[in-house]
């Protein structure tokens, strides 16, 4: 087993998890951005680079050339560079009109970070007290986000999930619970979902174990209930999480303190 996992790349692992996250919705995204190059648009807040259609059809297209760079390359340079096309892609299209709002270009400067960080060869503690940084950040982000009235009494995932969700076990909850039921399991569903987040915004200081055993089950959950459209938001952080169990596993006696030590 320790030999098939010294195989293993991590930092391949995350960079596919980061490429299937933004690629998991192609038909969709490319159809919008396509359109956005057809219908301009203009707003008062964003500057025109960031309202062009181009600039976001181009940063989308732009990481497929990753591929073929860590092909060509093969070398940490290759990684530096494929890691800096991801992390400005999708830097700009979290800026951008078209992208502004969709958490998939905040995870995916995320794990772009650490992608361009990690690909010099660093101490195994090292990257996995990055990593559990980033993903501390993203679902503390998260979780501070959602400290509304609308998350708290529950309202906006009743509409989200309870009431227009279609796939188990939004239909059933729906044809078995009167309605006033099926808003108290949604202020509960909310609240829950609210604290778990901020619970996962301190995973910073937990050892790697304890956390994937949260962490994987809830982003699991949250793609199965989001019939797969979160992939592209909590994938990458699932396979940065894998990676990160894998760095453990391979060089277990530096990985017992969850925080680095400090430089000699």
């Amino acid at each position: 087993m320790k030999n098939f996992l010294k195989k293993l790349d991590p930092w391949l692992i995350v960079y596919a998890g980061l490429m299937g996250g933004l690629y998991v919705k192609v038909a969709y995204l490319a159809a919008l951005y396509l359109d956005g190059v057809q219908t301009p648009v203009s707003h008062p807040l964003f500057p025109d680079f960031f309202t062009s259609g181009k600039v976001a059809l181009i940063a989308y297209l732009a990481p497929l050339v990753t591929p073929l760079v860590l092909f060509l390359g093969r070398s940490q340079n290759a990684r530096k560079l494929a890691a800096a096309i991801l992390l400005g892609a999708n830097a700009v299209l979290l800026c951008h009109i078209a992208g502004y709002n969709d958490a998939t270009y905040t995870s995916g400067v995320w794990v772009s970070l650490y992608l361009l960080w990690s690909a010099t060869p660093r101490e195994a503690k090292q990257l996995i007290f990055f990593g559990k940084a980033l993903i501390g950040l993203f679902f503390l982000g998260g979780a501070v986000g959602k400290f509304t009235a609308e998350y708290w009494d529950g309202s906006a995932l009743h509409d989200i999930y309870f009431m227009q969700k279609q796939n188990f076990p939004f239909p059933y909850l729906r044809d078995s619970f009167s309605v006033e039921t099926v808003r108290s399991m949604a202020t509960g569903f909310s609240r829950i979902t609210v604290f778990a987040e901020a619970l996962l915004g301190t995973v910073i200081f937990w050892s790697i174990r304890p956390a994937a055993a949260v962490i994987i089950p809830m982003i699991i959950g949250m793609i199965f209930l989001s019939q797969f459209q979160l992939f592209s938001v909590v994938g990458p952080l699932l396979f940065l999480v894998f990676a990160l169990i894998l760095e453990r596993a391979r060089f277990s006696p530096e990985c017992r303190d969850p925080l680095p030590s400090s430089p000699k």
